[in-house]
Formats: C-alpha cells, structure tokens, sequence
C-alpha cells in the first residue's frame, strides 16, 4: 500500500471482483482511514453492495475500534481495590508494555480537559482550530482570575485545558478530567481507545459524521462525549468552565463525582469491548448474531474523508 503510494495494488480489485459471487454476502474489516476501495478510481462502494465494511478508519458500514498499542489502565495506589484490576482469563493479552500512571481524583487533577497529539492531520485544519479556541478561552479564565483578585489556589489545581504534543503524554491525560479526542486524517483517531483503556473519558470531535464504535452503548452508559468541531467551544463554556471555576452561577451536567463514577464503567467494558480480543469477540458475535454484539450498522458516509 505505501509502494504504490498509498493506493492498493494494481490488479488487485480487478481479482477480488473477479471470484465474488454476487449473491453472497461478505463481510470485511478494514483498518484503512479511506475505507476498502482506498483511492480506487474505477470501483465505487455502490458497485459491491453485497460487502459490509467493518471499519476502523472512517469510512464503511459498521465502526469498529482503532487500535494500535494496548494502554495500561491508571492505577489507583491508595485503594485497596485497584480500579485497574485486569479480570480478563487472558492476561497475556490484554497487559501492555506502555508506562503505568497514578490514578488521580478527578478533583485533584491539574487539567478540566487536554489534548495530546498531533495538530495537522485532519482536515480544514481543524485540529489547530479547537486547540486555538480552548486555548484561548483557558487563556480568558486566567486573565479574569488575576484581574478579580481570586485566590489562584483553585485555579492552580484546575486550569482549564491544556495541548501537549511531547513524548509524555500519558502523564498529560492522567492530569485531565476529559480527554480530547479530534479525528484526525480519517474520522476518527488512536487517541480514542487510547482514553478508554486507560480508563478515561474522551471527547470525539468530529466534522461531518461521528465515527464511534459501540454507538448505542457508548450513548447509552455515557462512556464518551461526542462534540461537532462547530459546537466545541459552546460545549467548553457550557460544560467545561463551570468545573474549572466551580462558579454557583453556572451548572454543568458533569460533577467529579459523575466524572469518578463514569470512570469506573469504562473500566467494566474496557476488556470486553476496547482491547483486541475484546473487538474480536464482538466481531464474531456480530457475524454471527448482529443483535447479541453492540456493534452498530450506520450509513455509508456520503464521502471518504469529508476532506
């Protein structure tokens, strides 16, 4: 795929076509942000209506997590019960070599929410954007504090949002009450699953359509927040701000006790639904039984990269 500058083999979809029946159902994962065809001019997903796409990147019938390495939940040293605790038979393969971080209280947490990560792989710049207006407005609340006179003492240990870019990101998420989690060159990115296995809350940002695994459950048990890129910076001052500055006049849906307890159910799903065995099973049951997995069919998005 990368000799051939980042398209598919040549000849390739001209053999796959040639041995698919047209009156079987098929069913493909694919991890590729640009979907099955990937810059296949002559094939369109119209042509091949009897394929179902699982796909990671962004672009099919049915998300499905993308992985890359597995994180370490964060481990809570104070508590004789280790929120962290792996219950999976298969230890072997749910354990990841990355860094193990403290579990903090949300509470004592320096960060409200953060980014890690790279700033221009999604389109329209969008990345730049959203951390240039929470940036902004984190900027804002300090300004305001100084210039009233408050004690910095509250604002010390939560600032509004940081972005970091460097090598240790982790210790930037285990800072942070929300983690966000913008596409990047497809609709979705690492950094999702990411959170969730270590056992925090993300923040999708998405542009055209979200693009999330597990969808109704995710809603359902409100293991995500999902933000369109035009309603980031209402969500900041709407649901943010209030934590940061702990203000009487303004109320959040999000308390840090809610923040401690949603924290602890993405740690009840996290071997079950956003490690590799876990995304296999559900791939299994959903080609056996689509009602008994929590997978979810949408639609096709009208276009690969809504670039």
């Amino acid at each position: 795929f990368r000799k051939y500058r980042r398209r598919n083999l040549p000849g390739l979809w001209s053999t796959i076509r040639s041995v698919l029946r047209p009156n079987v159902p098929y069913i493909v994962v694919v991890q590729n942000d640009e979907g099955l065809l990937a810059r296949v001019d002559h094939v369109s997903m119209q042509d091949i209506p009897n394929i179902v796409v699982l796909s990671a990147g962004g672009y099919g019938h049915v998300p499905i997590p993308l992985l890359k390495q597995t994180e370490t939940p964060l481990v809570d040293s104070s508590s004789s019960i280790n929120p962290a605790r792996i219950t999976s038979e298969n230890d072997h393969l749910q354990h990841s070599d990355s860094p193990q971080y403290e579990y903090n209280d949300p509470k004592d947490r320096k960060y409200i929410a953060s980014f890690v990560g790279g700033r221009r792989t999604a389109p329209h710049n969008m990345r730049m954007n959203m951390i240039n207006q929470l940036s902004l407005l984190d900027a804002d609340l300090q300004a305001h504090a100084v210039n009233n006179n408050h004690s910095t003492n509250s604002h010390d240990t939560h600032r509004l949002f940081a972005y970091y870019g460097g090598p240790e990101w982790r210790g930037y998420m285990a800072s942070s009450c929300f983690s966000f989690c913008p596409r990047g060159f497809g609709r979705t990115s690492y950094h999702l699953m990411e959170a969730l296995q270590m056992g925090l809350i993300p923040i999708h940002v998405y542009l055209d359509v979200p693009w999330v695994p597990y969808l109704d459950l995710i809603q359902r048990e409100q293991l995500a927040i999902i933000v369109k890129f035009d309603a980031v910076g209402k969500f900041a001052r709407d649901e943010l701000v209030p934590l940061q500055t702990s203000s009487p006049l303004q109320h959040s849906s999000w308390t840090f006790d809610k923040i401690r307890q949603i924290e602890g159910r993405i740690l009840s799903y996290r071997d079950s639904h956003f490690t590799f065995e876990g995304v296999i099973k559900q791939i299994g049951t959903f080609m056996v039984d689509p009602r008994k997995s929590d997978l979810r069919c949408q639609a096709l998005p009208e276009s690969v990269r809504a670039a």
